[in-house]
C-alpha cells in the first residue's frame, strides 16, 4: 500500500499541482484526463483485461485519497467513472456489455455519469427503453455515456443510454468547480441496454452505501491537505513576536485534528463492513469541514485568496456529502443499523 500510495503522489505532484488552479478556474484538462488513463486510474475498479487497474478497495481508497489531496475535483472525477458507473456495470451488466464499454471509459475515450431520479428533485421515467424528464444539476453532466435510475411502474429501472440525452444550463456551483455540472435532457432518449428492470432503487441504494469508505477517503484527503497546509503556515506565520505555532490555542486544535485525522485513516484502511464505511463517512465528512475550515482561520486573509489554495478544500468539503447521495438518507440508514428499524424515520 506504501508503494502504491508514493507511485499516486508523485504522479499528482507531477500531473495536478502545476495545473491545479487552473483545473479550478477551466475545469479538467485533456491532458489530465489522458495522463490518469494512462495511469489506469480511470478504470481504477476495472479488470486488467478490460484496460483497468484491478485495484482492490484498500488500493482505491489510497487512490482516491491521495488525489483529493492535490485536487478534490480530480478525485471526485475518478470516483464518478469508476464507484458510479464502471461498478454498476461490472455488478450488473452482461459481459458482452461491460466488454463493450469499460475499456471506453478506462481508456478516457468515453466518460459516463450516473442520474439517481431519487436524488436529483427531479422525475424521470421510462416507459418500454425510452426515457423522459429532465435531471438538474448533474456532474459531468457532458459525458457520452449516462447510467439512469428511471422511475417505473415496476419499482425503477436501471439503464444505460449512449445517445438520445443531451447536456443543458451549464450550473456554475460552490464546491468541486473542476467537474462539469448541467441539466440533462431525457425526453425520447432510447435505452441501449437495460440492467436492472424492476425494483433497481434497493440495488442502487447498496451501491451508495458500499461507496461510503471511498467518500471517506475523499473526504480524508481533502482534510488532510487543508490541514497540512495549516500547519506549514502556523509554523511560518508570525504575529505579536511569536510564530502562530507557539500559541496554545491554535497549537492544540491542531494536534485534535491531526490525532482525529490519523485515527479515520487507520480506521479507513481497515473496514471490513459497509456499516463500517457508513459510520467512517458519517465522521469523516464532518472532519472535512472542521478541518479546511481551521486551517481557513489559521490562514486568516490570505486563506480566502484563490491562488492560496486553501479556499478550495473549504468549498469542495462543503459541497462533499451533496453530491454522494442524501445525507439525511445516509444518517437514517446509518441510524436503523445502530439502532434499529424503528429509528429516524425518513
Amino acid at each position: 500500500m506504501q508503494l502504491l500510495k508514493q507511485v499516486i503522489e508523485e504522479f499528482s505532484e507531477k500531473e495536478i499541482d502545476p495545473v491545479a488552479l487552473s483545473i479550478e478556474r477551466e475545469g479538467l484538462t485533456k491532458e489530465v484526463l489522458n495522463s490518469l488513463a494512462e495511469k489506469g486510474f480511470l478504470g481504477a475498479l476495472a479488470p486488467v483485461e478490460q484496460g483497468g487497474a484491478g485495484l482492490d478497495g484498500r488500493g482505491y481508497s489510497v487512490l482516491l485519497e491521495v488525489l483529493a489531496r492535490h485536487s478534490p475535483s480530480v478525485a471526485m472525477y475518478v470516483f464518478l467513472q469508476n464507484s458510479l458507473f464502471i461498478n454498476p456495470l461490472l455488478k450488473y451488466g452482461s459481459n458482452e456489455l461491460s466488454q463493450g464499454v469499460i475499456p471506453l471509459i478506462a481508456s478516457g475515450k468515453s466518460s459516463g455519469t450516473f442520474v439517481n431520479y431519487l436524488l436529483t428533485g427531479n422525475e424521470i421515467t421510462i416507459d418500454g427503453s425510452i426515457i423522459y424528464g429532465v435531471a438538474n444539476h448533474i456532474p459531468n453532466g457532458s459525458a457520452q455515456m449516462c447510467l439512469v435510475l428511471a422511475k417505473s411502474a415496476s419499482g425503477g429501472q436501471l439503464v444505460l443510454l449512449d445517445k438520445g440525452f443531451k447536456a443543458v444550463n451549464d450550473s456554475r456551483k460552490l464546491g468541486f468547480r473542476g467537474l462539469n455540472f448541467s441539466s440533462i435532457s431525457f425526453d425520447g432518449a432510447s435505452a441501449k441496454s437495460i440492467l436492472i428492470s424492476e425494483n433497481a432503487e434497493a440495488e442502487i441504494m447498496k451501491i451508495y452505501n458500499e461507496s461510503a469508505s471511498y467518500i471517506s477517503a475523499i473526504a480524508l484527503g481533502i482534510g488532510g491537505a487543508a490541514l497540512d497546509m495549516a500547519v506549514s503556515y502556523a509554523k511560518e506565520r508570525q504575529a505579536f513576536e511569536s510564530r502562530l505555532i507557539e500559541f496554545q490555542p491554535i497549537a492544540f486544535l491542531l494536534v485534535k485534528l491531526i490525532s482525529e485525522f490519523n485515527v479515520y485513516e487507520r480506521y479507513l484502511y481497515g473496514i471490513s463492513s459497509v456499516k463500517d464505511s457508513m459510520m467512517l463517512k458519517e465522521l469523516a465528512l464532518d472532519f472535512s469541514r472542521r478541518a479546511s475550515r481551521t486551517s481557513l482561520q489559521v490562514h486568516g486573509g490570505y486563506g480566502y485568496i484563490e491562488d492560496s489554495g486553501i479556499e478550495r478544500f473549504y468549498r469542495d468539503s462543503m459541497a462533499l456529502e451533496l453530491l454522494t447521495g442524501s445525507y439525511t438518507r445516509d444518517r437514517v440508514e446509518l441510524s436503523k443499523e445502530l439502532l434499529g428499524v424503528e429509528s429516524a424515520k425518513y
